[in-house]
């Protein structure tokens, strides 16, 4: 299938409902965009390519207790972080989490 052809994959965004909010208050990372960089030197090549974005999501529960421990060290070290978490549990001990992962697919054409 990928005879004469180059196919890459990246995950282009990683998002979910109950870690990504929380993850803000302890992290500024932003994953590097080395498709979008290829992509233009590709174009300034004169190389062809296709590329497809697509994406997978799955709910899971979540429980308090877990996301506190897993953000232990954090929430001595920021008290909004630990006011940011009572407030995703206010009404219940498990919460259902939405994670999406976005990827995209590019095929380099010969």
């Amino acid at each position: 299938m990928t005879k004469n052809q180059l196919i890459l994959l990246q995950v282009v965004d990683d998002q979910d409902t109950v870690f990504t909010p929380l993850e803000q208050f302890v992290s500024n990372n932003v994953a590097p965009a080395i498709l979008e960089k290829f992509k233009k030197w590709l174009e300034k090549e004169g190389i062809p390519w296709v590329n497809k974005t697509f994406s997978y999501q799955r709910e899971e529960p979540v429980t308090k207790i877990f996301v506190q421990d897993y953000f232990k060290e954090e929430q001595q070290k920021n008290p909004a972080l630990k006011e940011k978490i009572a407030t995703l549990f206010v009404d219940s001990e498990t919460i259902t989490a939405t994670h999406k992962i976005t990827f995209e697919l590019l095929r380099i054409l010969k």
